[in-house]
């Protein structure tokens, strides 16, 4: 949605752009199941990703930290080129630049790590009451932002959306690149006020790593199904409210909705992605589940592939320089397309992982890293 209209600075105007029922329906599809969780299961994916990787350094005696923040320089190459050339919601560079901060927890114990995930995921709580009470309790303050947003940002908003409409399904690769370069200042000046959750997902991971949960589960079926359970009623109940909420909260002029808002973010997209992770553990253990993720594996093993190979096909579709359906997509057709690009990416990587071992931006990326790897048909070796 975010990158066919405006959504993003509608949401702030409460601007409906979709009003039919199917369309406000889908939207709501998208937020109750879809936004965050899989950005969350990322984060904690890429904290057990180090975990992993500082365990085998240690083992061979290697210099992990010379390794791992060449690695992420690369990585926020790949993000900031990624960023301006095809998507300003990219989370590479955020990725990159948190993932050095796992440094400082790479030989802290797991209760350490647990201990500051909590204290992350804890943060935009308090930032966002102190806020709201500092507006409540200050009647000038709260007229200063009410003005602020009245005359300064939504003119702002509102004219900045017209250009969209007016630029990005017209104009050429460079118009676009020019109006894509205002998006993505816009998009990471919000940083600071939500990269605590990613960062505290990073740490659970890390800490999931630490404690070797993921080698183990097969023999922790109890409480694997125990927090399937808990999981999933938190998350799907919880969701709810953090949708409901999200709807009506005022980003920039406090209300209460924001602070439950900020609250469900932490109980409900946390629980919503571990209810998700476990699910597929437990559907991969029966047979029909099995073929479902021979299926999938090979899209996961060409996962930086596939996430730039969606930014460029969304570029062609949408933007003067390919058709130019900027605008004109509505949501349940987006859905539709969404799918259909997934399912092809699938049979791809399908195909691709039967050739070749890694991803080519994959590949790109060890090269930089290592430069001792050659690339041949069939399979990829590594020396």
């Amino acid at each position: 949605m975010i990158i066919s209209w405006p959504q993003i600075w509608a949401d702030m105007l409460k601007v409906e752009v979709w009003p039919s029922d199917l369309d406000k329906g889908v939207i709501w599809l998208i937020h109750y199941l879809f936004e965050y969780k899989f950005f969350s299961l990322f984060s904690l994916l890429f904290g057990l990703g180090f975990a992993i990787q500082y365990k085998k350094s240690e083992a061979d005696n290697n210099n992990f930290t010379t390794y791992y923040i060449k690695r992420q320089l690369i990585l926020l190459i790949i993000g900031v080129i990624h960023a301006l050339l095809l998507w300003p919601g990219d989370f590479l560079v955020l990725y990159s630049i948190q993932g050095l901060l796992l440094l400082f927890f790479r030989k802290a114990k797991p209760k350490t790590i647990l201990l500051f995930s909590g204290i992350f995921f804890i943060v935009p709580i308090i930032l966002t009451t102190s806020f709201y009470l500092a507006a409540s309790f200050d009647s000038s303050l709260l007229s200063q932002l009410n003005d602020e947003f009245t005359n300064s940002i939504t003119p702002d908003l509102i004219n900045h959306n017209k250009i969209s409409y007016s630029i990005y399904p017209v104009g050429n690769f460079w118009e676009v690149f020019s109006m894509r370069m205002d998006d993505t200042l816009r998009f990471y000046k919000s940083l600071p006020f939500w990269w605590w959750n990613s960062f505290a997902m990073f740490l659970l991971g890390l800490y999931a790593g630490k404690k070797q949960f993921i080698t183990k589960l097969d023999q922790q079926k109890p409480q694997l199904l125990k927090t399937f359970y808990i999981s999933g009623i938190l998350g799907i109940v919880g969701n709810v409210i953090f949708v409901w909420s999200y709807n009506s909260q005022n980003l920039f002029v406090p209300n209460f909705y924001n602070v439950i808002n900020s609250i469900f973010h932490i109980v409900s997209v946390p629980t919503l992605t571990i209810f998700y992770i476990t699910s597929f553990f437990l559907l991969s253990r029966s047979n029909f589940g099995k073929t479902i993720f021979d299926c999938l594996a090979p899209m996961g093993k060409l996962a930086l592939t596939n996430y730039i190979m969606q930014s460029v096909i969304c570029n062609l579709l949408l933007f003067g320089f390919g058709f130019g359906l900027y605008g004109k997509v509505s949501p349940s057709l987006g859905l539709s397309i969404c799918i259909c690009i997934w399912f092809l990416q699938m049979l791809f990587s399908n195909w691709y992982i039967k050739q070749y071992s890694i991803g080519p931006i994959e590949y790109l990326w060890r090269w930089l890293l290592y430069k001792k790897i050659s690339f041949s048909a069939h399979k990829t070796q590594i020396f």
